[in-house]
């Protein structure tokens, strides 16, 4: 099988080596099981074409961390030899499986219209602003459709790339790659995820967050926190919703949880944690946090 890894000037370093490194291990993997080398491995790079008959197209991402990059970036990237050579690969059917803020690249030849996709957890809201017509995954750390695959921030390359060795060459195959390269198979970005990232691009959200720290301790409601930001509360929970992916309610527990949490491992114990976040006694708040870390986990 043909293999090609596209080698943008922005995209990393340690993708593109991610990308060569898994299809040479899946070669190794399938010598160790008595069988062939399956891939055929070549570096694809401005003014190169497409090679015939290409089963796999490896798009490393590009390492954007806010919105503004993500704009110069793919001014720079998006080029016509870019997506001229996306939308070949595209109508060839062979895969493409891009990570980061790559998966911009590939939603603009319009393979993913009508299906699922996931990218860095912090330009998730970004993509589905951009892109309407796919529905955007934020917490998948991969996601596939058709032939095409799409993952999380860079270093989710790794578990991009070994989906789709799995899905050309076997189960086997992929499962000796990901112990020769000491790979856990992971599923969710949740863990990862900073909401004050996720809000940081809007004042408003900004503002709440704010209040609602300096008031833990006194109750307050949804209208309460709607008004310090100058919200209607219905215009709150939809900004929230396309921010974060929370309710306001749980964006208020999420807080809490992280100011008790912060006390708890500076050694304050979790009953006066709990009291100095809000909540009626350490059992509640025992509670509430196991409910984030099992919503983490999955």
């Amino acid at each position: 099988m043909k293999a090609a890894v596209l080698e943008l000037p922005d995209m990393r370093a340690t993708g593109i080596a991610i990308s060569h490194d898994m299809l040479e291990s899946a070669n190794r993997a399938s010598e160790a099981l008595g069988r062939v080398r399956p891939f055929d491995i070549t570096a694809l790079r401005p003014g190169d074409e497409l090679p015939d008959g290409l089963d796999l197209l490896a798009v490393p991402g590009m390492g954007c961390t806010s919105v503004s990059e993500l704009d110069d970036t793919l001014a720079r990237a998006a080029d016509p030899w870019s997506m001229r050579i996306l939308s070949e690969a595209v109508d060839s059917r062979a895969r493409v499986a891009a990570s980061c803020s790559s998966v911009f690249l590939l939603a603009q030849t319009g393979a993913l219209d009508g299906g699922c996709a996931t990218t860095s957890w912090f330009l998730a809201a970004e993509l589905q602003a951009r892109h309407p017509a796919i529905t955007v995954e934020p917490d998948k750390i991969m996601v596939r459709y058709g032939r095409n695959i799409t993952g999380g921030a860079s270093l989710a390359h790794v578990d991009v790339m070994l989906a789709a060795i799995e899905m050309l060459t076997g189960p086997d195959v992929a499962d000796l790659c990901a112990r020769y390269q000491l790979i856990d198979r992971r599923t969710s970005q949740r863990p990862y995820m900073m909401l004050t990232v996720l809000i940081a691009d809007d004042p408003d959200l900004v503002n709440a967050h704010d209040w609602i720290v300096h008031n833990l301790r006194r109750p307050f409601t949804i209208a309460d926190v709607a008004g310090a930001a100058g919200l209607h509360s219905r215009t709150l929970a939809r900004r929230l919703r396309r921010a974060a992916g929370l309710s306001p309610q749980a964006f208020v527990q999420c807080i809490r949880t992280d100011a008790a949490l912060t006390l708890i491992r500076s050694g304050t114990t979790v009953e006066a944690a709990a009291h100095r976040v809000g909540y009626a006694d350490a059992s509640t708040l025992r509670r509430a946090i196991r409910r984030r870390e099992a919503s983490r986990a999955g």
